[in-house]
């Protein structure tokens, strides 16, 4: 027997009835969600696959960017050294753009060029310094960068010793010198003490050598009389006839203070001696001494204070100079005595009072025989085309600037050196 259930008799009760969702609307939110789902996703990857892309090429760039300042220093490098292997490089790269040998490597390229801040003309002074630019690419990426090159005088070796002679070398009693006596012709010495090592392309005879000899040297470099002619043409030239008696005494050659004829001060004095003897002594010299064709017993002697200005040799001569100092000070109270009617003037140049150490303070070269002698103090080197003859009790104290910052004509060249502290990122110039 089957049970039938009856209707409830009592009515459902309000807010009560609840109404189940059918089958199809449960399917419809499930698929939204997970399709939500999904686009999130994708957003997710397709925005992780965006930076990455970003990341790399940033990276690439920035690896260009390296590259491309690596090349720009390279070529700065290279510049510099196809500028030291042309003498005339001023002529040859006068557009600024240099031929660089190597200009391109590891993917990349670069390329150099030089210009002259001062006037932008490289060919008028080769004493000017110069700025070099280096520039490198690779990819998307282009770097700049500079440096100043200052043009540096390379010395003649031959002022790297305290006397350097063409012809030979006569050593008798004391000698002391800073550095090497060297010379192209053969040494001798007698009766002498030679303190300090001696060097010849000839050979070497006589005693007593205190420091090293060696012979068979081989020769270095050395001025030739173009010197001379150089600062020759940069002096005021005094007439031999208005010094009384060929004897510069008892006065001052300044670069303020000039008492001969035509009396114009200059840092450069130039004395065409004619064949004539000049005989220098008790006075007081502070510029470039140059003696065109002197006679043959042209003396410096007694108490002479000779000192060149900085840069310049203090003598120079076309012919032989005996350099036979025998004072060691002179006062300007002793110089001025016979100065009669000249204390105001020299007083107004600050010429009183003042105690000199008589010596020859610079460069010395000759082209005619040199002698040596007396108690004479050389501070510089001495170099001579002809003969060297030494006695008594000289001493040469070499001065190491002539090789850093020699004399104009006293050098065979310019190098080329970057500035310390002048390389920087450039922009176009």
């Amino acid at each position: 027997m089957s049970l039938v259930r009856e209707p409830s008799r009592w009515p459902a009760r309000a807010g009560r009835r609840h109404v189940r969702p059918s089958a199809p609307q449960r399917r419809g939110s499930v698929y939204a969600l997970v399709l939500a789902t999904v686009c999130v996703a994708v957003a997710i990857v397709l925005g992780g696959l965006e930076l990455t892309g970003i990341a790399a090429r940033k990276s690439a760039l920035v690896g260009d960017m390296t590259a491309a300042r690596g090349l720009a220093f390279s070529a700065v490098d290279q510049g510099v050294a196809v500028l030291a292997s042309d003498s005339a490089w001023r002529t040859t790269f006068a557009s600024g753009a240099i031929a660089l040998p190597v200009g391109s490597v590891s993917g990349g390229t670069m390329s150099a060029s030089v210009a002259d801040p001062a006037d932008a003309l490289l060919g008028n002074n080769d004493e000017q310094a110069v700025v070099i630019y280096g520039i490198g690419r690779r990819g998307s990426a282009r770097q700049m960068v500079q440096a100043t090159l200052r043009p540096t005088p390379r010395a003649f070796a031959a002022l790297g010793y305290a006397a350097h002679v063409v012809g030979t070398m006569t050593l008798g009693g004391t000698i002391i010198a800073s550095e090497p006596l060297r010379s192209v012709g053969n040494v001798t010495a007698s009766s002498a003490r030679v303190g300090a090592p001696v060097m010849t392309s000839g050979t070497i005879s006589g005693s007593m050598y205190l420091g090293t000899t060696t012979t068979g040297v081989v020769a270095v470099s050395y001025p030739t009389s173009a010197a001379i002619s150089y600062w020759q043409s940069r002096g005021v030239l005094i007439d031999i006839n208005s010094i009384p008696s060929s004897t510069i005494e008892n006065t001052y050659l300044l670069p303020t203070y000039n008492p001969y004829a035509p009396n114009t001060p200059s840092s450069v004095y130039v004395i065409n001696c004619a064949g004539k003897s000049l005989t220098i002594k008790n006075c007081r010299i502070a510029s470039t001494l140059v003696l065109l064709n002197p006679g043959s017993r042209t003396n410096i002697t007694a108490g002479v204070s000779l000192e060149a200005p900085a840069g310049q040799p203090a003598l120079l001569a076309t012919g032989p100079v005996d350099m036979n100092i025998t004072r060691s000070t002179i006062s300007d109270s002793e110089i001025q005595v016979t100065l009669l009617g000249l204390g105001n003037t020299l007083s107004g140049l600050g010429i009183s009072g003042n105690t000199y150490v008589c010596r020859i303070k610079g460069l010395v070269y000759a082209t005619g025989n040199l002698t040596l002698r007396g108690t004479t103090r050389v501070e510089g080197a001495v170099l001579g085309d002809a003969n060297l003859t030494v006695s008594d009790t000289p001493i040469i104290d070499h001065e190491a600037t002539l090789l850093t910052s020699p004399p104009r004509g006293f050098w065979e060249g310019l190098d080329l050196r970057v500035v310390d502290g002048s390389w920087k990122q450039a922009v176009d110039p």
